[in-house]
């Protein structure tokens, strides 16, 4: 196959808005690159397969021996080298989570390792150095069935067209699927091969019509060559400045990004004198290209070691020098890794070489499951802190929370508070509402008040809003009216939850989560407070006689998590969590996001009061971690049990003067 140095630069254009969107250099949507690699390497491997076949000198064992040499040795080499750094710098469970992500990697799995892990874009991706190889399974994933299927098709079906339509359906599918899920779905979308095979497909069904010669015509009028060269580079810029973490993605929004690299190679496969290729075959763009797969093996363990364990981010010159490392490795990596092993002429035995990949990963797959096994020996740990994040600080009742539409309908809710005596209240919303549990039904145990406990994750009593990637998230308001309908004894309504989330999208471990409903308007995030108000608004309107408290939240950030306050002692070696404290004015910033939106609800409707209580966790100048020997918040955002006891004098008070509460003077 004839090398184009245009495609090399390409390659760039894919890598270096990765590198820089990881390294919170501008670009924003810079994750798009990853999509132009999909197209790039469905365009590349199917010319070399298409070829072959044609000539009738394909080979599945030659397949996967220039696929092992393209793609082990570096791979296994930044495994390795991941792994060596983890023992040291990261704590025993963060050690182990790295190791069961390697073996997942090392088997070509990683994409549904981390689908079932966590979001790619949420806090705690931060600590997953090997995240990134999603994108590797995905490719190797489609290249264990895609040979064989292409085999199939030139066996059977006669000439390029038949092959162009098969290629065509399989894209459209799975294009259609990748829309469905990300609203849906999202993350499903964003990491599932069948959710991806459109873009490979789109490189794939580019290189049957060059290698056929159809639309070659096309591609040698320099007009016509030089209109989707200036195209493609249009569309791929404008994904990746105006796409960010919030954009719905992939999906329809992908296209852009794959048209672009489809618009590039193919104003390059004529005479490649399109100006955008020319551009492209620039030496310096070249020589990016040509580390391109080193230098993204690196650049995100790299970045997520030097983040590890800081009290701030690293700023922009830090984090441009680790970028710099970086393309060190990565040029190393290719001169010294890549390049000796893609020599075929080196290892002449394809057999040998697949026996030799498979022989590799059974080993780093073996290494990371004694790692994993061995809960990333921790031993290594102070015991004093070991203890601490061993002990569990979350209430005894658990089995009260998660409440769903069903558990509702079979009457399995739990009552709290005095043993004796019909509930009069009902505590309702998210993790945080159940975090506080404690001390609302202790305080209602001593008032002599029960009342039922209705709270599941992420859940806020919005009837008619919906969340993205929760399809199902509006049937549990709906499923909360009706509890409400069913128990007319039920006076008191108190709400709590993560509102600053809920307000604004993001979050320390958020970003970009929408609320909608019928009035939306496509702002995304923007929307929320008006999806909100709106959702709160049809419930107190649904119920005027039922009394409804709207609760403040607690603060919420790293500084008040257990497990990263100790990655910090860990990583520096000195302090204490007596240290870990919240600045106040960050809390209160949290506060200016959502409170004025609740104290307007509040105004508004005559059922309903606001009352701030959470804030009284909080000191003058900080928010600590930890009060008397014992942690008040969990992970960052959740109390945990010693802490939630603290308020348990507040809501005895709230309990005692309610009715003077929604008294007209209360008002």
């Amino acid at each position: 196959m004839k090398y184009r140095a245009d495609i090399d630069g390409l390659r760039t254009l894919a890598v270096v808005p990765v590198v820089l969107f990881h390294a919170g250099l501008g670009l924003p949507g810079g994750f798009v690159g990853v999509d132009v690699f999909f197209v790039i390497s469905g365009f590349l491997i199917t010319g070399i397969l298409h070829e072959d076949m044609k000539a009738g000198n394909w080979s599945i064992t030659g397949f996967y021996d220039r696929r092992i040499r393209r793609i082990f040795p570096a791979l296994m080499l930044v495994t390795v080298a991941t792994l060596a750094v983890a023992s040291v710098l990261f704590m025993p469970a963060d050690f182990q989570a790295t190791a069961k992500s390697a073996l997942w990697s090392s088997v070509f799995l990683s994409n549904f390792h981390f689908h079932a892990q966590t979001g790619y874009f949420m806090e705690a991706a931060e600590l997953s150095p090997l995240l990134h190889t999603w994108s590797l399974s995905v490719e190797e994933q489609f290249y264990v069935v895609f040979p064989l299927l292409l085999w199939a098709a030139h066996r059977y079906l006669r000439g390029p067209v038949r092959l162009l339509i098969l290629l065509a359906v399989i894209a459209a599918i799975s294009f259609a699927l990748s829309v469905a899920a990300v609203r849906s779905t999202p993350e499903a979308a964003f990491y599932l091969s069948h959710n991806r095979i459109w873009e490979l497909m789109a490189g794939a069904m580019l290189a049957i019509l060059v290698r056929e010669g159809l639309g070659a015509r096309f591609a040698g009028q320099a007009g016509l060559a030089n209109l989707a060269g200036l195209l493609g580079l249009a569309l791929i810029g404008w994904a990746v400045f105006a796409y960010s973490a919030s954009t719905p993605f992939p999906g329809a929004a992908a296209l852009a990004p794959c048209l672009g690299a489809v618009a590039l190679i193919w104003s390059g496969s004529g005479n490649g004198k399109a100006w955008a290729n020319r551009l492209l075959a620039l030496p310096p763009m070249v020589f990016f290209g040509r580390i391109s797969y080193s230098l993204y093996l690196w650049h995100w363990p790299v970045f997520v070691f030097a983040r590890y364990g800081r009290e701030t981010p690293p700023g922009v010159a830090e984090m441009a020098g680790w970028a710099g490392l970086s393309v060190v490795l990565a040029t190393l990596s290719w001169r010294y890794i890549e390049q000796p092993f893609r020599d075929g002429r080196r290892f002449p035995n394809p057999v040998r070489v697949v026996a030799a990949g498979a022989l590799a990963t059974a080993v780093v797959a073996g290494a990371s499951a004694g790692i994993s096994a061995a809960r990333g020996f921790p031993g290594r740990l102070d015991p004093e802190l070991r203890q601490l994040l061993k002990a569990r600080y979350m209430h005894d009742r658990r089995e009260c929370h998660r409440v769903t539409p069903s558990r509702m309908r079979r009457g399995d809710l739990c009552i709290r508070g005095a043993e004796q005596g019909e509930p009069s209240f009902v505590l309702v919303g998210d993790s945080h509402a159940d975090a506080a549990s404690p001390a609302v039904f202790s305080a209602a145990g001593k008032a002599g008040l029960r009342g039922y406990q209705y709270t599941a994750a992420g859940f806020r009593p919005m009837p008619g809003v919906e969340k993205r990637g929760e399809p199902n998230y509006v049937r549990r308001s709906t499923a909360f009216v009706e509890f409400l309908k069913q128990h007319p004894e039920l006076r008191t309504v108190i709400i709590t939850g993560f509102w600053v989330h809920q307000v604004t999208g993001d979050s320390f471990r958020h970003k970009g989560t929408v609320w909608f409903d019928d009035g939306y308007d496509g702002t995304g995030t923007a929307y929320n407070a008006t999806a909100t108000r709106n959702g709160l608004t049809r419930l107190f309107q649904a119920f005027p006689e039922r009394r409804f408290i709207l609760l403040d939240d607690v603060a919420s950030g790293t500084a008040l998590d257990l497990k990263s306050q100790a990655r910090r002692i860990w990583r520096v070696g000195k302090g204490t969590m007596a240290d870990a404290a919240m600045d106040i004015q960050a809390y209160q910033l949290q506060r200016d996001a959502y409170e004025p939106l609740l104290k307007e609800i509040a105004a508004a409707n005559p059922n309903v009061r606001y009352v701030p209580l959470f804030g009284k966790l909080c000191g003058a100048d900080a928010c600590r971690l930890m009060h008397d020997g014992k942690p008040v918040w969990r992970n960052g955002d959740h109390l945990a049990a010693p802490g939630a006891m603290l308020l348990e004098s507040d809501f005895s008070q709230l309990f005692a003067t309610q009715d003077q509460l929604f008294s007209s003077q209360g008002k």
